[in-house]
């Protein structure tokens, strides 16, 4: 037995010490560097294969569909669809997991990438209309779902009606400036004409439901029925679906799920930028090409749903209607730093070798030039940025114009420039970061931010809000109102004179602002 377990553990130990050959396999397999197990070498996986398999399904699912849209067709000669619209048939549909198919396809929330698989996207909002005019199978689509993070059709749909829009007024700008793009315009309109009006379809038999409902059981039975989505609001982009308990009473909000309801359908919409007085590239020439307007086309309609939005940090974009490379944002404060719950306006303008260059972007908060909020964000408004060329850094941080976004550069600054520490922002002053030193004058940096803070990311925002973002600063600052005092306070209590002092006067003016919202 003692020679068996010798044998063994030798064996054991053979086979967990690897041999050349497998040293040499595993060193050229980490090579690639992509990390998650996996170098990108050895593998017979075919993108050019893969794509094409992609496009045969999606052909194969929108015949398929179409027979079915036929078959349901009121048009039609023998009224099939009259006798179809039936409880067993929208059994059979809800068997065969139909809404969730079609729910899967509509989260792809890029109107460019629908217009690539045009014939399954059309076959679908056929036959969402198709079903729609029925009297029981409509119930299948224009239903809400009950759980948690779950959207129906009908959520979906009128999402992505509130990205038709954008992408419509999108494209009369381009025509406007008689603006050419390599894009299929014709598929495109094409494509919002379908989903505009499978939204108004969809819509109309919702509110004849309702009326139903309540001619039936009267009106106060019918009031557990939520109330409908602006048209175009995208209901709220989504990001906060109504909730129920298991029976059917509705739970509580939690704090985030109110501000996404309040501040989600503030999140993107269009505002004259170009026209207001303080908009720092007033005076640059919007001129369009192929190349950037297929890229506005493609990254401007996608902000309403992509946008940060939470109660501890949010980004709020306003597009002028008339000069589609022209806009705003507003980015609140992130918790737990010197800028928590603060407004910073920021002045942006896509130039025309956009997207092979960055953007330009300008800080518009800066206390009337007097105040330089963050080592990267100077009191004139520069933002020191690598991805916006305005910083050195390392080639992957640098904007690449196959990859970088608009989208990117918010969340850039969101996440790089307005942290907990700015002072060691500074090129250099990292390297204290951690010594009794730094973190003294680190404390002393961010004493002064939160008072400029204070004053002028939110008294001062609340005494005139930038044009375009009146309702956004309101509702933030209402819904928050208790929040921002507790923290000020705090930071008072953090502080020493003359600092504190100087805190107590700004929040003795915010309180009046916040009680009068």
């Amino acid at each position: 037995k003692k020679e068996a377990k010798e044998a063994a553990k030798k064996s054991k130990e053979k086979k967990s010490k690897p041999t050349k050959q497998e040293k040499k396999a595993e060193k050229e397999f980490w090579a690639a560097g992509t990390g998650y197990g996996h170098g990108g070498r050895n593998t017979d996986f075919n993108l050019t294969q893969y794509l094409r398999d992609e496009a045969a399904k999606a052909q194969h699912l929108g015949r398929l569909l179409s027979l079915l849209s036929l078959l349901l067709d009121t048009g039609s000669s023998d009224n099939v669809g009259a006798v179809l619209d039936t409880e067993d048939t929208l059994h059979a549909l809800e068997s065969a997991q139909l809404d969730r198919i079609f729910e899967a396809y509509l989260r792809n929330d890029s109107i460019l990438e629908l217009v690539k698989f045009q014939e399954l996207y059309e076959a679908i909002f056929v036959l969402i209309r198709n079903v729609c005019s029925k009297n029981v199978l409509s119930s299948l689509f224009v239903r809400e779902r009950g759980g948690p993070g779950q959207s129906s059709v009908f959520s979906l749909v009128s999402h992505m009606n509130g990205l038709a829009a954008i992408m419509k007024t999108t494209l009369a700008q381009a025509e406007a400036q008689k603006a050419e793009s390599s894009v299929n315009t014709d598929a495109l309109e094409h494509l919002i004409d379908n989903i505009q009006l499978t939204f108004r379809a969809m819509k109309q038999r919702r509110q004849g439901n309702e009326t139903l409902r309540e001619g039936s059981r009267g009106t106060s039975a019918g009031s557990g029925e939520g109330g409908e989505e602006a048209e175009g609001s995208g209901g709220g982009n989504n990001k906060a679906e109504a909730q129920t308990s298991g029976s059917g009473s509705p739970l509580k909000e939690s704090k985030q799920e109110v501000y996404e309801k309040e501040l989600g359908p503030l999140q993107f919409a269009h505002a004259p930028v170009k026209a207001l007085p303080h908009y720092h590239y007033a005076k640059k020439s919007c001129e369009i090409n192929a190349e950037k307007l297929t890229r506005i086309l493609g990254e401007i309609p996608s902000l309403h749903s992509t946008l940060p939005l939470h109660p501890e940090s949010a980004v709020f974009v306003r597009v002028d209607p008339e000069h589609m490379d022209t806009m705003c944002a507003l980015i609140t404060g992130p918790a737990d730093t010197p800028y928590a719950n603060g407004c910073f306006e920021f002045h942006v303008f896509l130039p025309t070798q956009y997207p092979s260059t960055p953007p330009l972007v300008n800080l518009a908060t800066t206390g009337n030039g007097t105040v330089r909020f963050n080592p990267n964000l100077y009191n004139c408004g520069k933002v020191c940025l690598s991805l916006l060329g305005t910083w050195s850094g390392a080639k992957s941080e640098q904007w690449n114009a196959d990859s970088s976004t608009l989208l990117q550069v918010f969340v850039s600054i969101q996440s790089l420039i307005f942290v907990k520490q700015p002072y060691f922002n500074e090129p250099g002053y990292e390297s204290s970061m951690g010594t009794p030193q730094g973190n003294s004058r680190s404390c002393a940096y961010n004493s002064i931010i939160r008072i400029a803070t204070v004053r002028w990311a939110m008294v001062e925002m609340l005494k005139s809000p930038p044009r375009g973002f009146e309702d956004v600063v309101r509702r933030h600052f209402n819904l928050k109102r208790q929040e921002v005092v507790r923290q000020v306070r705090a930071w008072i209590a953090e502080e020493s004179e003359p600092t504190s002092t100087r805190l107590e006067a700004q929040l003795n003016l915010l309180i009046p602002l916040l009680n009068g919202l």
